[in-house]
């Protein structure tokens, strides 16, 4: 989601009108954290439209079932999008 192009996805982050959630693996070795810094920073900048979590011990793909799933990563992930989805159709 970040590039050096102009048209990265993180450059459209602030044109959002809803919420964004963006979970990384703290271990993710395809996208690491910080190769993410400029989405992760760009959604932190919505104020409470934008939630970012980086969990501790997930790879890439952390969510799907798979070589590199992490459940409890899985779980966390899905909860924390399932609240702010929830939040967002109220």
């Amino acid at each position: 989601c970040v590039t050096e192009d102009d048209d990265s996805p993180h450059l459209d982050v602030a044109g959002l009108a809803g919420a964004l959630y963006v979970a990384i693996g703290g271990e993710d070795r395809a996208s690491s954290a910080e190769d993410n810094r400029p989405l992760t920073g760009a959604v932190s900048a919505l104020g409470d439209r934008g939630a970012v979590d980086v969990l501790a011990g997930a790879d890439h793909g952390f969510a799907v079932p798979g070589p590199r799933y992490h459940p409890a990563a899985a779980e966390q992930a899905y909860g924390r999008a399932l609240a702010i989805f929830d939040e967002a159709i109220r």
